[in-house]
């Protein structure tokens, strides 16, 4: 698994510089549409994750009561909305693959997944429709932000349409770490959504039982309460730091 401060230093657009079989391979800011960093916040993010079941869309408030939200908008100056289509960014990692990036209305969507099976899966065996809403109304006494449950739960081999409803002013982010590298480079699996509004991706679960970790990687937003757990089949050890 990729260390969590790599993930970091590209989700939020600065340079990154990584070394492959002896060559140095540079990572310029990711222009427009890749993870960017909010207004207001500084400092790195961990994460967490969703819950459902069953073959259904699931959308109940787990966190209860809303929430002031004081200073929770009006502070995300970069829209990061230029037009220039899908995009790959750093070649040669993972053993060759790239990191697919690709506008999708006012946002973006990293390691989209519809075809390629991951490990120990001989199929695609079941489709599945998510809807993940987050933001400040979302957040319990001592947070900022947070999604609208904790965790998550998939089948294996399951094809999952992800619909992330972002219910704040500022840039808001699903990403889920601890996906096989031969179908996520890095790991990794993203959806963004710049302002309110919706986005939606698709990814393939993993073939073996697993818990994963799912947050929002912006600056301090998942210190500030967006992290989720998501567990694909009967799960595994909780997720750890990366």
């Amino acid at each position: 698994m990729v260390a969590r401060d790599t993930l970091a230093a590209l989700a939020v657009g600065t340079v990154l510089v990584v070394a492959v079989a002896g060559t140095v391979v540079g990572f310029g800011a990711l222009a427009g549409g890749g993870p960017m960093l909010d207004g207001d916040d500084a400092g790195s993010d961990d994460g967490g994750a969703p819950h459902s079941g069953g073959g259904h869309t699931e959308t109940s408030d787990h966190h209860g009561g809303g929430h002031d939200g004081g200073g929770a908008s009006g502070h995300d100056s970069d829209s990061g909305a230029d037009d220039h289509g899908g995009m790959d960014h750093g070649g040669g990692m993972d053993g060759g693959m790239a990191m697919d990036m690709r506008m999708a209305g006012n946002g973006t969507v990293v390691n989209g997944n519809a075809e390629t099976l991951p490990p120990g899966c001989t199929e695609v065996a079941g489709e599945r429709s998510v809807t993940v809403n987050g933001g400040v109304r979302h957040a319990d006494g001592g947070e900022m932000y947070s999604f609208e449950r904790d965790r998550l739960e998939l089948d294996r081999c399951t094809r999952v349409t992800v619909t992330f409803e972002n219910e704040d002013d500022v840039r808001h982010q699903w990403m889920i770490h601890g996906l096989p590298t031969s179908a996520y480079p890095m790991g990794m699996f993203n959806v963004e959504v710049d302002g309110p509004g919706s986005v939606t991706g698709t990814f393939i679960t993993p073939g073996e039982a697993v818990t994963l970790d799912t947050h929002c990687s912006l600056p301090q937003h998942e210190q500030k309460g967006m992290q989720m757990t998501v567990v694909v089949g009967e799960g595994g050890d909780d997720p750890g730091g990366h």
